[in-house]
């Protein structure tokens, strides 16, 4: 099987216990035999909502997805540690499910690259989010 996860992916990442808000992000990925990289653009949802930028790399094989997140030097001083995500791709490589983590905090998170990612991206905050 030859997974690539070469492209553009739409995420959302969410905190232990509603520790935090469910945050949506944009990841643009190169995979070039394994290795990946790219960048994540996001928005400050424990702030004033300005957008984040961030860059990854990490690795794909077979199915297990290993990355490490830095936001970049502009970010708030919050968002100052790397963030590592380990995750399972699905089989027909459209989805990535897994769990972030830093220094003594973690979450889960998903990630999809299918049409309608966007869409189902909003099913899911609109069904976690108690209004």
């Amino acid at each position: 099987m030859k997974m690539d996860l070469t492209g553009e992916w739409w995420g959302t990442y969410y905190y232990p216990d509603h520790a935090g808000p469910v945050t949506p992000f944009n990841a643009r990925i190169q995979d070039n035999g394994g290795h990946i990289g790219g960048a994540i653009v996001e928005l400050d949802q424990l702030g004033d909502g300005a957008v984040l930028n961030a860059t990854i790399i990490g690795y794909r094989h077979d199915l297990h997805v290993d990355f490490i997140k830095t936001y970049d030097a502009e970010a708030p001083e919050e968002y100052g540690n790397p963030v590592d995500y380990v995750g399972s791709l699905s089989p027909d490589g459209s989805r990535i499910v897994g769990v972030w983590s830093l220094l003594e905090f973690d979450g889960r998170f998903e990630m999809y690259r299918e049409i309608g990612a966007a869409e189902k991206i909003e099913e899911t905050i609109s069904a976690t989010v108690d209004f």
